[in-house]
């Protein structure tokens, strides 16, 4: 069998249409978090395009709203045809004045080709959920802290554990294995295609409260802020 990360590669290159049309519109989290951080490095630091990386950019709709925003921005993605829809979606009407600023990256997220210290601004939203050992989890986060510039931030989202449509897994996860174990919160999740009819299965790493914080704050960062939304932790993190 592959491993999780191939299969997730092969799902986010096959599926790279059907999903990013269910993936149209920036979560608001994250168009507050850009829309302020827009604000707060020119109002503090004077810098006109500061610079913006967003990991697994998926179809570009997080990537589009911070360009929109005079952001400086890498999208980086390990589906080369997700990147293409990126591309694309680019070209139309209401982007053409920023283009010169996006900069598309196909790499993974464990080994960012970026040089240290020269990103003010981090997205990593629904990224650190699909590695499959905390020791990739926490590689993933050291690089992100590598790559910013001191003071800069890092927004990132995981999925919940604690969601309704997993309250079987959650209860199971606790009498197996116990909070805390290598295990707890790894689970597979299906994405059925009606034409032809298929069924991908993702891999997944679901977190519980406080979880992702301890990751942050093992790897460097300060935490400023954490909290749910939807079926979502989040972290504002700070570059100490």
């Amino acid at each position: 069998m592959s491993s999780p990360k191939a299969q997730l590669r092969a799902f986010y290159n096959e599926a790279a249409e059907d999903f990013s049309r269910t993936r149209e519109k920036p979560w608001r989290e994250v168009f507050s978090f850009v829309e302020e951080e827009s604000k707060r490095l020119r109002q503090e630091k004077g810098e006109a395009n500061p610079n913006l990386l967003d990991i697994g950019c998926g179809n570009g709709r997080h990537s589009l709203y911070a360009l929109k925003k005079e952001f400086r921005v890498f999208s980086l993605d390990f589906s080369i045809n997700l990147l293409r829809i990126l591309k694309s979606y680019s070209y139309r009407k209401e982007f053409q004045p920023y283009l010169s600023n996006l900069h598309l990256i196909y790499a993974d997220a464990l080994s960012l080709p970026l040089k240290s210290w020269s990103m003010d601004t981090v997205l990593c939203i629904a990224v650190l959920h699909h590695l499959s050992t905390k020791k990739e989890r926490l590689k993933a986060l050291k690089e992100i802290n590598r790559v910013l510039k001191r003071e800069g931030k890092l927004l990132v989202s995981v999925w919940a554990f604690e969601q309704k449509r997993f309250k079987k897994e959650y209860l199971s996860h606790l009498e197996i294995y116990g909070e805390g174990h290598e295990k707890f919160g790894n689970v597979y999740v299906s994405w059925k295609f009606k034409k032809p009819e298929k069924i991908f299965q993702r891999f997944y790493h679901l977190f519980i409260k406080g979880e992702v914080e301890k990751l942050c704050i093992e790897t460097g960062f300060e935490v400023l802020s954490s909290f749910k939304a939807s079926t979502n932790y989040y972290a504002i993190c700070r570059k100490v």
